[in-house]
Formats: C-alpha cells, sequence, structure tokens
C-alpha cells in the first residue's frame, strides 16, 4: 500500500477529539437526566450513581465496545466517522484479543515518556505509533477527510446544545442549594 494510504497523525488526533466528544455527549446526557429528576431527598443518591456510572458504565463502553467496534468495523466511532479505519498489516480485520491488546496494552506502551510513541508516527512510512508497531496494525484512510470534518462540525453542535442542557440543569441546582440554605438559615434563627 502506498505512503498517501495510511492515515495521517492529525487525522487520526481528529478520531480522538471525536470520540472524546462523543463520550462527553454520553456523560452529559446522562448527568443532565440525573439532574433533572433529582429532589431535595435523592440529590446526594444520583450524584453518587452518576460517578458509579462514570467509573463502571464508562469504562466497560471504553474497554469493550470500543474493542469490539475496532475488531467488527475497523474503529473507534471517532475513527469511522473521521474516515480511517484499523487493519493488520495484511489488511485483514483484527480479532477482538488483538483490538483489546492494542487498544489499552500496546498504546499503553505509546503514552510512556510522555507520549512519544504517538509522535512517532511522523517518523514511519507507514505512518505507525508504536502500539501499531507492537500490534502489527497499521490505520489507513476508507473516506476523504471533509466527511469527518463536517461530524466534527455535528459532534461541536450537539455538545454545546447539551452543554447548554446542562448549564439549566446547574442553575436549577443552584436555586435548590439556595432553598435549602434559607431553609436551614430559618432553622437556625427559631432555635
Amino acid at each position: 500500500m502506498e505512503n498517501n494510504k495510511y492515515a495521517s497523525f492529525f487525522r487520526r488526533l481528529l478520531a480522538i477529539i471525536l470520540d472524546i466528544f462523543l463520550l462527553f455527549i454520553l456523560g452529559a446526557s446522562v448527568l443532565i437526566i440525573l439532574l433533572n429528576s433529582s429532589n431535595d431527598e435523592n440529590f446526594i443518591a444520583n450524584l453518587i450513581l452518576f460517578i458509579i456510572y462514570l467509573l463502571v458504565i464508562h469504562g466497560i463502553l471504553l474497554i469493550f465496545l470500543y474493542s469490539y467496534l475496532v475488531s467488527k468495523f475497523g474503529g473507534t466511532p471517532g475513527k469511522l466517522l473521521s474516515g480511517i479505519k484499523i487493519e493488520n498489516e495484511d489488511g485483514s480485520k483484527l480479532t477482538f484479543k488483538q483490538a483489546i491488546f492494542r487498544e489499552y496494552i500496546a498504546k499503553s506502551v505509546s503514552f510512556a515518556f510522555l507520549g512519544l510513541g504517538f509522535f512517532w508516527i511522523f517518523k514511519t512510512p507507514k505512518k505507525q505509533g508504536w502500539h501499531d508497531m507492537i500490534s502489527s496494525t497499521v490505520v489507513v484512510k476508507k473516506r476523504n477527510i471533509i466527511s469527518g470534518l463536517l461530524s466534527l462540525l455535528s459532534v461541536i453542535i450537539i455538545s454545546v446544545l447539551l452543554s447548554a442542557g446542562l448549564l439549566k440543569s446547574i442553575n436549577q441546582l443552584n436555586e435548590k442549594v439556595i432553598y435549602i440554605t434559607n431553609i436551614n438559615t430559618n432553622i437556625n434563627k427559631f432555635y
């Protein structure tokens, strides 16, 4: 495969940004639902539920769902939206075990030494980071970058709209806190 078929560092970075935005949208949606369903009695319980959600569900999502998507479709949602795909060097799909190894063990090596393994993409003919070389994979272009940029713009717009909903929920929460504080002040004055 000629060099121009391999995904560049910046295209791969775009995919990571898309993945982060998608996870933010998911987390913000759950937080908005929990805050909107909170009242004075269950507010703390809902916050604990959200923290458990972040630690457990997001963790499981990252490990198992992303590995499944890489093995089944060739990439995480961000990679697929930005038009790139992970393949074995021979062009075949990764197995689930290979995907877990690449995404979590081999990438740990790339993160070591201040992320130098990711910048190796600039130096190699196949644009491979250390994690790609360790797992014998390449990341190739499958669609035009314009599609990825349009996808990123869509995700940003959705994120802004969800953030606005989150801010509205936080304002409502502040009103509840002020109300409870006023009740406590009045009770203290009474005694």
